[in-house]
């Protein structure tokens, strides 16, 4: 998945950075955004840049498990909004994913994953109580709660 992303980035003037950095920043809660830099003979690389240290971007093996998951969850995001451009709806269907964020990161993935289910039909699954709580504090009728 990143290697597509890193190769739709050069194509695109930006465009797909832009895309990219502004879905991260918002399951982020605003913390990160996300740069490209040369990596000598490897091409382009994505680094994280944390709002509250812009000149210190760091490289995406430097980051906690939490935030990796983060950025993989705004690439899945970004690569299915770009597939609904051109190709029919996709259902995006989440497991679990929400396991490494803490509480303000979730409840900004889960207002993320909302504003994303204006396009497509979004499933998020979770055995976390306290993920059960912070859906059930997104606007009402935004979620459809099935507990099993």
């Amino acid at each position: 998945m990143l290697a597509r992303a890193m190769a739709a980035l050069e194509g695109d003037a930006g465009q797909g950075l832009r895309s990219i950095s502004e879905a991260y920043s918002a399951v982020t809660d605003g913390a990160h955004g996300i740069a490209a830099a040369e990596d000598g003979p490897n091409g382009t690389a994505l680094h994280a840049v944390e709002r509250r240290h812009p000149a210190e971007p760091k490289e995406l093996h430097q980051l906690s498990e939490g935030t990796r998951d983060q950025l993989y969850l705004a690439l899945r995001m970004v690569a299915l909004r770009d597939h609904c451009v051109a190709g029919p709806p996709l259902p995006f269907i989440a497991d679990d994913v929400l396991q490494t964020f803490d509480a303000g990161r979730a409840a900004a993935a889960l207002r993320a994953l909302v504003a994303l289910s204006a396009r497509v039909q979004v499933v998020v699954l979770a055995h976390h109580q306290h993920l059960a709580r912070l859906a059930e504090g997104l606007a009402p009728g935004c979620v459809a709660m099935q507990r099993l």
